[in-house]
């Protein structure tokens, strides 16, 4: 009788300890939420639907996760780094035109994500005045007739482009066909930049990257600033290679190479591609503006 005891304890000692000293807790690792998840990564998820709350005069973009690797998978244009607000913005405008909301709110699944003003402080139906990063320089000139840099524009110090400020109009044309090209097949992603480390670009970073490169110009990387506050405003009827190109109220962007064609970022293509510009074209139709750069 006196065994009883001690293969009782030997049972509770071999069954109770599953690896774990006796004595000592079990660290329990809790599951990373989905928010924990797009915190540690890249932020990036893809737009499953969009709905207006008419009440809360609010967007809600009801999303799920993508991970970089997934990007290339994607083939759309809905995949959005949720922590650039420029990018929400820009994406309001591209989805809704016409919807005057008042915020902007990223879900997945039951769970809030993010939640932002729609609008910036800043009057946005109006152009804005010449800024500190605008004003002529000692390496402005004229050209075209116009300031280089233009409008909106400012010249970077830290980069040799391939096209200086006083090289000649075929060959800054011909450097920002390099540079576009260059990129060709490229994966939209909202928000996204190159320059910044990322994978892929959207249009309005895109167009902003070429010219970067290609000419040494910095300037806002949203699409509806593009559209509001820089180049200088020329008649669709002069349109030549080298203009940006704004849709939509600056819902999209795009540079006009010549021969009807643009190199843009998306446009319906989820890709960097080359797209019709011409009398009678889709995106012809839908100019809002088209903006001497040089």
């Amino acid at each position: 009788m006196r065994k009883w005891p001690i293969i009782f304890l030997c049972l509770f000692t071999v069954t109770g300890c599953q690896g774990v000293r006796l004595g000592e807790p079990k660290q329990q690792t809790p599951p990373k939420t989905q928010s924990q998840e797009m915190q540690k990564g890249t932020n990036l998820v893809k737009v499953e639907s969009t709905e207006y709350v008419v009440n809360g005069n609010e967007i809600i973009l009801r999303t799920k996760p993508i991970s970089e690797s997934d990007v290339k998978r994607a083939g759309n244009e809905y995949v959005i780094n949720m922590r650039d607000t420029d990018a929400l913005r820009d994406f309001l405008q591209y989805i809704h035109p016409n919807t005057r909301a008042e915020k902007i709110t990223v879900k997945s699944g039951d769970n809030t994500l993010l939640s932002v003003p729609a609008q910036t402080d800043r009057n946005e139906g109006t152009p804005s005045p010449i800024t500190e990063n605008t004003v002529p320089s000692p390496n402005t000139m004229q050209t075209s007739g116009i300031q280089i840099p233009p409008r909106g524009v400012r010249i970077d110090p830290n980069i040799t482009p391939l096209a200086p400020i006083n090289a000649s109009h075929a060959d800054k044309v011909a450097a920002l066909r390099q540079v576009g090209e260059s990129k060709l097949g490229e994966r939209y992603v909202w928000g996204h930049n190159e320059d910044r480390g990322q994978v892929g670009f959207d249009c309005s970073n895109y167009v902003e990257y070429v010219y970067h490169h290609a000419l040494g110009y910095l300037f806002t990387t949203s699409s509806r600033m593009q559209y509001q506050r820089v180049g200088v405003p020329v008649p669709v009827s002069q349109m030549q290679e080298g203009d940006l190109v704004c849709f939509n109220n600056g819902g999209h962007v795009g540079i006009y190479m010549g021969n009807g064609q643009m190199i843009q970022m998306g446009g319906g293509t989820g890709k960097c591609s080359y797209l019709p510009l011409k009398p009678g074209s889709y995106w012809y139709r839908h100019i809002s503006a088209v903006k001497r750069m040089f």
